[in-house]
């Protein structure tokens, strides 16, 4: 049998919990505020606008609260791996109705990332899909490094 923890390590391990809960909750809201204004995402610069507002209040809320959550690594880097994808969603010459699907699908990732790390299950593999987006914007971008 396992000697019981100190109260003082219990309490600990109890913050640490909530401050890790708290985290993955405050960035899995954000995401969630963040893909329903891709969804309603038009052409017009009003619901850009909105996205845009949606994207940069994702990413400061996801960047303070997941510098705080411990053993957070794991999950930072698959979630900005995916918001590092989102971001390309022009840059590819891709149609309206093409980059809403696209941003769709990141979102999608990264919420279940945030939802595995809320359930406190392994983070999961990467789709398919998210690795072959993930290699279209590589070989985009080493099309724009050796043009030749």
């Amino acid at each position: 049998m396992a000697p019981a923890a100190a109260p003082g390590e219990t309490a600990k391990a109890e913050r640490r919990e909530e401050r890790r809960h708290a985290a993955g909750q405050a960035a899995l809201n954000m995401l969630i505020r963040l893909r329903t204004a891709t969804v309603n995402r038009t052409k017009d610069q009003e619901s850009e606008d909105a996205w845009n507002d949606a994207f940069i209040d994702w990413t400061e809320t996801f960047n303070a609260v997941h510098y705080v959550a411990p053993d957070g690594d794991e999950v930072r880097e698959q979630v900005f791996e995916i918001v590092r994808l989102i971001g390309f969603y022009e840059t590819l010459g891709q149609t309206h109705h093409e980059s809403s699907l696209w941003i769709d699908a990141q979102c999608r990732d990264a919420i279940t990332v945030l939802s595995a790390l809320l359930r406190e299950e392994p983070l999961p593999r990467r789709p398919h899909f998210f690795l072959d987006q993930r290699e279209t914007t590589e070989s985009y971008l080493r099309s724009r490094t050796n043009p030749g």
